[in-house]
């Protein structure tokens, strides 16, 4: 017994140094570098996010100068992407807001791949317009039928 006890010690000494070594291999770098945070103000600095960014969103913003869209332009604060899959498509979903006013009436819902940008802005006009503080919304490119349904559904879930 004392000499499988000693044998099972010895092997464990000798394994654990692998266990607790590093690895550098250009594959653990090359994954860890892949799991780098990528934000909707870093992609559209980007081509061709940029380009699309700009002829989907920004080209479409009813007033340049309100708030409720002026931030649009550099894609406001945002969550990092996650990957989605859609039909045939995959997109990096992302969560932005309005600088200073995360988890308020200025959000928008992005999906954007190297083809397309599609976008979902919820907003709310303030008291005293014509809404009177009505939530509103605005769609920027054309989605499909099955990612408006997506839309839809992640509308319902946001900010619960």
């Amino acid at each position: 017994m004392k000499k499988e006890w000693i044998t099972a010690s010895l092997c464990l000494a000798l394994a654990c140094p692998l266990y607790a070594a590093p690895n550098n291999s250009p594959a653990v770098k090359k994954q860890a570098a892949a799991e780098k945070p990528v934000y909707l103000f870093e992609l559209i600095e980007k081509q061709p996010y940029a380009n699309l960014w700009r002829n989907t969103v920004w080209n479409k913003v009813p007033n340049k100068k309100d708030f409720n869209f002026s931030w649009l332009k550099s894609g406001g604060t945002t969550s990092p992407a996650e990957t989605v899959k859609i039909g045939n498509e995959t997109y990096y979903k992302i969560e932005a807001c309005r600088p200073h006013l995360c988890g308020g009436d200025y959000d928008i819902l992005v999906l954007i791949n190297k083809k397309k940008v599609m976008a979902l802005q919820l907003y709310a006009l303030p008291k005293g317009n014509v809404s009177n503080g009505r939530k509103m919304e605005k769609m920027y490119g054309t989605p499909t039928a099955l990612e408006r349904r997506y839309f839809n559904v992640w509308k319902q879930d946001y900010g619960r």
